[in-house]
C-alpha cells in the first residue's frame, strides 16, 4: 500500500472525455432529473393530472416521440450492413433478424388475432408487457450510460462488478414493478382498463431485501472507482444509474411526476444519439464542404436532417396515422374503446424499441458503439 500511495502522484491523469460538456452530460444523462423532480415535487399540486397531461404532450412532441423514431433510423439504417456482413457476430445477425423482422410479423399477427377474435384481453396483456419492459430497458439504460461514462473516464469496471451493477438494476426495477403492481389493481390506458398482477408480500420482501443489499454492494463499487489513480470519477453515468434505478421508488405513489421519468429516459437517449449521428457526418470525407444552404456545412446539414426527420416522424407515427385510423377505419368501440389504434402503434412500438436497442447498442456491433465513442 506504502507503494502506491508513493507512486500515485506521477501518474498520468486520463482526460475528463464527456460527449458535448460535463454539465451538458450531467442533466441530460441523469443529474437533470435528480434536481428538478424534487423541486417540482413541492411546486405541483396535488391531483394536478390535467397540467401533467398537458406536459406530457409537450414533451411527447420534443423528446420522447424523436427518441422513439432515431433509435428506427439507427436500427435500420445499419440493418442491411450487418445480415450482409458474413464476418459479424451470429448472434449479433440473429438479434437483428429478430428484432427487425420477425418481431413486427409478431406484432401484426397478435393484434389481427385480438381484433378479429374480439378479444380485448389480449389488448390488455399487452400493455403489461410494456409496462414490464420499458421499465426493464430503463435501468438496462441507466447501467449502460454508467459503462459508456466509464470507457470515457478509462476509469473501467471489472467483470465481476459489471454483473453486481445489472443484478443490482434488475432487483430495482423488480421492486418497483411489484410496488407499482401492488398499489393500483385496475388502470386505464388510452381508453382500455387492464388490470395489474397480484403480488405476494413475502415476495417484495425478497426483492427489498436483494435490491437494497445490491444497492449497498453498488455504494461500495463507487468508493472504490473513486479511489483509481489517475481516472476520473464517472459521475454522469452514475446520476444515470441512480435516476434509472430509484426514481421509479420514490415517485410510485406520484403520478403527476411518475409521467416524467420517460422524457427524462428519452433525453439521456437523445443525447447518446445525437453524439452518435455528429460523429458519423463529422467523419465523412466531405463533411466541412459547404452544403446547399448558404454557411451550412454538410455535416451539420445532415445531422439536421436526421433530427427534424425525427421529430416529423414522430408526430405521424405516434399521432397523425394512429388518429387517421381510428376515425375512418370502423372497429367495435364498446369492446375496443375509442383510440384503438393509437393504443396499437404506442404498445407496439414501446415494445419493438425494447428489442431493437438490446440488438444494436452492443459492443461487437461495429457500426454503433465505435462511433459513439470516436469523437476527442
Amino acid at each position: 500500500m506504502a507503494f502506491i500511495g508513493a507512486t500515485a502522484p506521477s501518474v498520468a491523469r486520463w482526460p475528463n472525455r464527456s460527449f458535448f460538456s460535463p454539465w451538458v452530460d450531467f442533466l441530460c444523462l441523469g443529474g437533470g432529473s435528480l434536481i428538478a423532480l424534487p423541486i417540482l415535487g413541492l411546486l405541483i399540486p396535488d391531483g394536478a393530472a390535467q397540467q401533467a397531461g398537458i406536459c406530457i404532450l409537450v414533451l411527447s412532441f420534443l423528446i420522447n416521440y424523436p427518441h422513439f423514431v432515431h433509435s428506427y433510423q439507427i436500427f435500420y439504417g445499419s440493418y442491411d450492413q450487418v445480415m450482409g456482413s458474413s464476418n459479424l457476430d451470429r448472434t449479433l445477425r440473429r438479434r437483428y433478424l429478430w428484432a427487425g423482422f420477425a418481431l413486427p410479423m409478431l406484432f401484426v399477427a397478435y393484434f389481427a388475432l385480438a381484433l378479429s377474435g374480439n378479444a380485448p384481453a389480449m389488448l390488455r396483456y399487452a400493455v403489461n408487457a410494456m409496462v414490464f419492459l420499458s421499465g426493464w430497458h430503463y435501468v438496462k439504460q441507466g447501467y449502460g450510460m454508467l459503462m459508456i461514462d466509464a470507457a470515457l473516464k478509462h476509469n473501467f469496471f471489472s467483470a465481476t462488478a459489471k454483473k453486481l451493477l445489472m443484478i443490482n438494476a434488475y432487483a430495482c426495477w423488480a421492486l418497483s414493478w411489484m410496488l407499482i403492481n401492488r398499489l393500483v389493481e385496475e388502470r386505464n390506458f388510452l381508453g382500455l382498463s387492464y388490470y395489474t398482477l397480484h403480488v405476494p408480500g413475502a415476495l417484495i420482501v425478497a426483492a427489498a431485501f436483494i435490491a437494497g443489499g445490491t444497492t449497498l454492494l453498488f455504494l461500495g463499487l463507487l468508493v472504490q472507482q473513486a479511489r483509481k489513480p489517475g481516472c476520473a470519477f464517472p459521475i454522469n453515468g452514475t446520476a444515470a444509474y441512480i435516476a434509472s434505478l430509484y426514481l421509479w421508488l420514490f415517485l410510485r405513489s406520484d403520478p403527476e411526476l411518475l409521467v416524467l421519468i420517460p422524457a427524462f429516459h428519452s433525453l439521456q437517449y437523445l443525447l447518446i444519439v445525437w453524439r452518435y449521428r455528429m460523429n458519423i457526418e463529422t467523419a465523412k470525407p466531405d463533411a466541412g464542404a459547404p452544403s446547399s444552404l448558404a454557411h451550412v456545412r454538410n455535416a451539420s446539414l445532415r445531422f439536421l436532417t436526421f433530427t427534424t426527420t425525427g421529430i416529423a416522424l414522430g408526430f405521424y407515427g405516434f399521432y397523425l396515422v394512429p388518429t387517421i385510423l381510428d376515425t375512418f377505419v370502423p372497429y367495435d368501440h364498446d369492446q375496443f374503446g375509442h383510440r384503438l389504434f393509437l393504443f396499437i402503434f404506442w404498445v407496439s412500438i414501446n415494445i419493438h424499441h425494447y428489442f431493437i436497442d438490446h440488438a444494436m447498442w452492443r459492443k461487437e456491433n461495429p457500426f454503433t458503439l465505435p462511433h459513439l465513442l470516436s469523437h476527442r
